[in-house]
Formats: structure tokens, C-alpha cells, sequence
């Protein structure tokens, strides 16, 4: 493969934010920032509640707001938990075909060996080792990245080209984030570092990332002014040169 400079991944990272803001200006997004916007927030105390009473919750929130969506309780289901006297659900107690998550899971096969190069490249470039588990992850997280630790923890019950997505997104944020405060920045950043690095190696990741971005951003002037295209494209290109070594390296 060529070598990439950094105009060029710009222009790739410009493109991509340009269909982002296409899909933000339609139907779905709307509506399920409509819905989004009318979950209700917990406490942190909140939040190990509901996860000691339902591990595997992923949204939780009042009927009233699933209804909203178009979505109704399936039958006999009791509430999670009720907290100040409302009765709170999770998403899969109630039953419809409406999106409530605009990111679709990545399935199939990952590019070769690219999973192992980016975990070689985590550890001997950055000094973080990448663990994967079943069950060390709270909730539906697909991976993590473990500053104190010096780990990134990938989900494994992902399929492969889930994982090696999520690699690329942890491995964005061990480089761009150790002191970023603006966890909407940060998830732009590495959802679009992880989007334009995977494509070069033929994973395509839109069908997650388009979402992702879009929810994390919010609004189009959001998706805008808050992430640094420049550093993104600069990191992209510098990974890519790194695994693209490392496979030739190993052929």
C-alpha cells in the first residue's frame, strides 16, 4: 500500500464528517435524539443499582418514554428498579422495531492479522497491554481504555471486526485523550481515528461509526467545532505507517 500523508487522511476525515451531517439532517436521527434526550440521568450510586438488579441493562427509563418512541413493554415484565417512585424499565423488556441506537454492531471477519498488529503497536509504541474479556466490561461497552492501568480491555464477545474497530477507537484514545476533559470531543475524535484508519486496511466501519458520531455529537454545529480534524489525520496517518510496517514486518 502507499504511503499516506496527512492532506490526503484530511480530506478522508472531511468526507466523513460531511456524510455524518448528511445522515443528521434526516428522519431517524431526529427522532431518536428526540428520544435520547428524554432519558433520564442517574447518580453513580443510581447506576450500580440498576446494574446489581439487571446486569445486562442497556437503557433504562420510565414506559412513558419507550412509548414515545413507538415502543411497548412486553407482556408480564416487572420494573428494574423504582427510583423516587417511578417505575424503571430496560429496553429489553419492551418490544418494537424502532432504532433506539443509531450505531449498528460490526459483524464478520476483521481484515488479517490487523487486530494483532494494532495490539502489538498498543504495546510496544504506547506501553499499554490489550486484554480481551467476556465479562470485565459493565453493561453493552465494547472496550475501554485503562490510563492508571496502562490496559485496553476489549470486549470478546464482539465479532472479530467489531473488535478490531474497537481496538482502533481505544488505541485513538490512549494517544489523543490521556488529558482530555471534553468526553464528547474524545469520542468524535476516536470514532473517526478508528473510521479512516480501519477503511485503509478494508474495514469498513460505517455502519457503526455514521451513528456514533452523529449521537455523540448531537448537532451539526457540535460535530463541527468540537473535534481537531488536523490531530486526528496526523495520528491516523502515523498508525497507519506503523501497521503497515509491522505486517510487511511479518509476513
Amino acid at each position: 500500500m502507499r504511503e499516506r500523508n496527512r492532506a490526503e487522511m484530511l480530506v478522508e476525515v472531511e468526507q466523513l464528517h460531511d456524510e455524518i451531517k448528511e445522515y443528521m439532517r434526516g428522519d431517524e436521527f431526529l427522532r431518536v435524539a428526540d428520544y435520547r434526550a428524554a432519558l433520564p440521568t442517574f447518580t453513580n450510586d443510581q447506576i450500580r443499582q440498576i446494574f446489581k438488579a439487571r446486569p445486562d441493562a442497556a437503557e433504562v427509563a420510565p414506559r412513558a418514554v419507550f412509548e414515545r418512541l413507538g415502543r411497548r413493554l412486553a407482556d408480564d415484565q416487572e420494573p428494574v428498579i423504582v427510583i423516587n417512585g417511578v417505575e424503571l424499565f430496560d429496553i429489553g423488556q419492551t418490544e418494537g422495531d424502532t432504532r433506539t441506537v443509531l450505531a449498528t454492531t460490526l459483524t464478520g471477519k476483521a481484515p488479517a492479522r490487523l487486530y494483532q498488529a494494532l495490539a502489538t503497536y498498543a504495546r510496544q509504541r504506547l506501553g499499554f497491554t490489550v486484554v480481551a474479556t467476556k465479562t470485565g466490561l459493565d453493561g453493552m461497552v465494547n472496550g475501554e481504555t485503562r490510563y492508571l492501568d496502562r490496559k485496553i480491555v476489549i470486549n470478546a464477545n464482539n465479532d472479530p471486526a467489531m473488535k478490531a474497530k474497537t481496538l482502533i477507537h481505544e488505541i485513538g484514545h490512549a494517544l489523543m485523550h490521556r488529558r482530555q476533559p471534553d468526553r464528547r470531543r474524545a469520542e468524535i475524535e476516536a470514532e473517526t481515528f478508528a473510521a479512516v484508519v480501519g477503511a485503509h486496511f478494508g474495514l469498513d466501519t460505517r455502519p457503526y461509526t455514521v451513528g456514533y458520531v452523529a449521537q455523540w455529537a448531537g448537532t451539526i454545529d457540535d460535530l463541527i467545532n468540537a473535534p481537531d480534524r488536523v490531530e486526528v489525520a496526523g495520528w491516523a496517518v502515523e498508525v497507519i505507517a506503523a501497521i503497515e510496517f509491522w505486517l510487511w514486518d511479518n509476513e
